[in-house]
């Protein structure tokens, strides 16, 4: 590749990487116009410049990449582009949950991600192993048939995953058909440049395969609302509105500009008359100022005479104070004498009263003492007869409580019997309707007991489900292959007891395994995955546990008596990764589960 060839291809790559960054806005723009001949000859033309960046790559052997070389920057800023695109395919093949829904993902969604992440490393990274991939899934997945397929999908009411959507709804997969389509006529641009081709006919197809969708939409559209145009009607209102606001905009914006310049003006004239007026008073100022200067100085003078005088009066008048003081505490001293005398003799008799007044109580303490240990005999009596009576009562309502406990401990134990005779009979009921019955039961027999009720078909332990149960049969029931399905019941004995701050904490651990990236694996058995990545983690080794598949086993979970919303504990989704599945885009290989923790 000589100089002016990179140069162009440099200007391609870039071009490229433009038309992937606003792709879904250009996509939307064209694809409802595609009836007028201008707009899809201008829809090719922009792929034109992907295409000749597929005849680049083409053209790339031995690739190795310079530091610094600016068609490679551009050929990671496509690739980079690329990325978030596959990323929003993604994002919506994590979204599809219906039936309908998942059979679009598997037979539009997943192949388009597949040829896009592609593309995405035959661009990052040009070597002939990446272009092979690419051209062996585009060959496998074909953009024109994938494009037909989505039109058979649409056409077909059992297949068609839109059917009378609400206008969100429909705007929703709106801009998910977009999206695919966009990328697959962005694939089949840069594969005809990577494979040489001259003929453009996959695209001209494409592009009506995408008239006809978009009409199929539209007919969408027209059944699912009758007030399609007038929807147009005030788009095209709103548009002459925003039109007429902008032009409201820009006269209001060129009157504030002149009328600021007019009081610039302004303010500078007044400026430079303050200045001049500032500059008359700062002189009329100082004049004041030397006036004031002497008129203080006189004052000054006289104030100094006036303290001297009164420094001398004030010295005389200390000197008299001081003789007065000096015979005031004569006085005072041969008074203190006096009363000193006299407090000695207060004092001794005092202290001879106080003496007599000590014998006397001395007595009366003896007497009082004796009283007392009379009173405290009599009151120990009494405390040792209540003791005896508290005592005999205490033991009666033990009795009492271990009958009750009895009685519950039998209707506990009732509840397995009963249960799986109501699965065997109600083989062909489903099993939310099944869990609803159980917990009715259960709410009756044990009143006041917060509980857990699970009810799934009959499935494999450990591959299809886990639990972990430290309190035995007192506080789990556990029912296998009734009618069809299989039963945990389990009661806590401390649930509504425990604290909102204990709940909280729970519910906080429950959730920190919830979502992707969390790194749970499955190897054929849950057990595993249950004690060396769950229990491991966790202070949970009095609480019980349950784990089990979403899909497959069909769980309802249901609780009551709880004084807590969610039951005596918490329950989270979480996704394992299956390492015995194909893992195919990071997602077919992960399986979600049912995580519960309950308190003991």
């Amino acid at each position: 590749m000589n100089k002016e060839e990179k140069e162009q291809a440099t200007e391609n790559f870039k071009k490229s990487a433009e038309l992937a960054k606003n792709l879904t806005e250009i996509a939307d723009n064209s694809f409802v116009r595609f009836n007028d001949a201008k707009v899809r000859q201008a829809w090719k033309e922009v792929l034109n410049v992907v295409t000749k960046s597929g005849q680049a790559i083409r053209g790339m052997e031995n690739f190795q990449a310079g530091p610094g070389d600016p068609m490679i920057e551009q050929m990671d800023e496509l690739a980079e582009e690329l990325e978030k695109l596959f990323n929003q395919v993604s994002i919506n093949i994590f979204n599809m949950k219906t039936l309908s829904e998942k059979n679009f993902s598997k037979r539009i969604l997943s192949p388009t991600y597949l040829l896009t992440r592609y593309m995405k490393n035959c661009v990052s990274n040009p070597v002939a192993q990446a272009k092979d991939k690419l051209i062996k899934a585009y060959e496998a997945q074909v953009p024109l048939k994938l494009a037909y397929a989505l039109l058979s999908i649409l056409e077909i009411k059992a297949t068609n995953p839109i059917g009378k959507s609400s206008d969100l709804e429909m705007h929703k997969w709106k801009d998910v058909i977009e999206l695919v389509l966009a990328l697959l006529m962005f694939v089949e641009a840069f594969v005809n440049g990577l494979l040489g081709r001259n003929s453009v006919i996959n695209l001209d197809l494409l592009i009506q395969a995408t008239i006809k969708i978009f009409d199929q939409l539209r007919k969408f559209d027209n059944e699912n609302s009758d007030d399609a145009r007038k929807r147009e009607e005030e788009e095209r209102k709103r548009k002459e509105e925003e039109e007429r606001r902008k032009k409201e905009e820009e006269e209001k914006r060129k009157r504030e500009e002149e009328e600021t310049r007019r009081k610039k003006e302004e303010e500078e004239k007044r400026k430079r008359e303050e200045e001049e007026e500032r500059k008359k008073k700062e002189e009329e100022e100082k004049m004041k100022r030397e006036e004031e200067e002497e008129r203080q100085r006189k004052e000054e003078e006289e104030r100094k005479k006036r303290e001297e005088e009164e420094e001398r009066k004030r010295k005389e008048e200390e000197e008299r104070k001081r003789r007065e003081e000096e015979e005031r505490k004569k006085k005072e001293e041969d008074e203190r004498r006096k009363k000193e005398e006299e407090e000695r003799k207060r004092r001794e008799e005092e202290e001879r009263k106080k003496k007599e007044e000590e014998e006397r109580k001395k007595k009366e303490e003896e007497e009082r003492t004796k009283k007392e240990e009379e009173e405290r005999k009599r009151r120990e009596e009494e405390e040792r007869k209540k003791k005896e009576e508290e005592e005999r009562k205490k033991r009666e309502e033990e009795e009492a409580r271990r009958k009750e406990e009895e009685e519950k401990k039998n209707a506990w134990f009732n509840i397995k019997p009963w249960a799986e005779q109501y699965l065997e009979s109600n083989r062909s009921s489903w099993n939310s309707t099944k869990a609803d019955k159980i917990r009715e039961k259960v709410e009756q027999s044990i009143p006041g007991q917060a509980f857990y009720v699970a009810v799934f078909d009959q499935a494999n332990k450990p591959a299809d489900y886990s639990f972990y149960n430290p309190h035995g049969d007192n506080q789990l029931i556990w029912i296998t292959a009734k009618g069809r399905c299989d039963c945990l019941i389990y009661r806590s004995l401390t649930g509504n007891q425990e604290s909102a701050q204990n709940h909280a904490n729970l519910k906080s651990r429950v959730e920190s395994y919830v979502g992707f990236g969390k790194n749970i694996t499955y190897d054929r058995s849950m057990d595993p995955t249950m004690e060396y990545q769950i229990m491991s983690k966790e202070s949970w080794k009095n609480n019980f546990v349950f784990m089990i598949f979403t899909i497959g086993p069909n769980p309802e979970i249901r609780w009551a008596n709880s004084t807590h919303n969610g039951g005596p504990g918490w329950t989270g989704r979480i996704i394992m990764k299956d390492v015995n599945r194909l893992n195919l885009l990071n997602l077919l290989n992960n399986r979600e589960a049912f995580l519960l923790s309950a308190f003991p």
